[in-house]
């Protein structure tokens, strides 16, 4: 981050919503668009006043950047993001970014069968990544998404325009299997005939992520999980997103979401309380 000017003004180039709840926006940030790896986040100024006090975090969606633009999926949970979905074309918004550490590690070329695993909102960032590793030769992509009902399930057809196999779980059954989205990764893992995979990539709630990389781990697969965390500054001063970690010596400590995160080894991060 040192050395890198990461205070910008956008410009909304749309604001839409997509579904009850939730909203797309695009906002024109070449800068961004040229610099940002999938998993990275920008930390946007809701507004140029006292309220909301804190800025808002959102994963880096999708990426135009040819266009020099950026896309956000936002889940309406509050007053801040209330007003974001709110904020018409041509309006300016200042950000920090990108932040943190990303799925930095797509570049990998023995990741040739991978899993991507989204849950809910979470599922913005694996799009961006869907994007990333499309082009790559022989590549073999399974996307599971999991929601509590229909109405939040998101993406389908953004992954199915890549041409990656969909699968979807929902809680009440409204959508797909009526299931756990975990539950179908524990089932085409342990189908011997198409469990080919190197990698699990996966976003969304903690308890979500908290059984994708203990799955993961039965299989002794690498995964990758990019963590949901309240967070107060965004550069790493404050420390309130810590999470607890555990290192390959098995010593318990804290890393920060906001700049060792959000993405982390599956094996890395402390479950203990989750």
């Amino acid at each position: 981050m040192e050395g890198r000017n990461l205070l910008h003004k956008l410009r909304v180039v749309s604001n839409l919503r997509v579904s009850p709840g939730y909203f797309k926006m695009v906002l024109f940030a070449p800068r961004i668009a040229q610099s940002a790896y999938p998993g990275q986040f920008i930390y946007l100024l809701v507004e140029n006043t006292c309220f909301p006090l804190l800025r808002r975090a959102f994963s880096v969606h999708r990426v135009r950047e040819e266009k020099g633009e950026i896309e956000i999926l936002c889940k309406i949970r509050g007053e801040g993001t209330k007003l974001l979905s709110r904020k018409r074309e041509g309006e300016e918004i200042e950000a920090i970014g990108p932040l943190g550490r990303g799925f930095e590690c797509f570049s990998r070329e023995d990741y040739q069968a991978v899993v991507l695993v989204g849950g809910g909102v979470g599922i913005a960032p694996l799009v961006f990544l869907g994007e990333r590793i499309k082009n790559r030769k022989g590549m073999k992509v399974l996307v599971l998404i999991g929601a509590k009902r229909r109405e939040e399930v998101l993406c389908v057809k953004d992954f199915q325009d890549l041409g990656y196999k969909v699968e979807v779980a929902t809680e009440d059954g409204s959508q797909g299997r009526k299931a756990l989205v975990s539950e179908l990764l524990a089932e085409h893992l342990a189908n011997a005939e198409v469990c080919a995979y190197n990698v699990v990539y996966s976003s969304g709630p903690l308890p979500m992520l908290k059984e994708v990389a203990r799955i993961s781990g039965e299989y002794r697969l690498s995964s990758y999980v990019c963590v949901e965390q309240k967070m107060g500054c965004g550069i790493g001063v404050c420390r309130g997103c810590a999470i607890g970690v555990i290192d390959k010596q098995g010593r318990r400590g804290y890393k920060r979401v906001c700049r060792d995160g959000p993405v982390f080894e599956g094996g890395e991060i402390d479950w203990t309380y989750v």
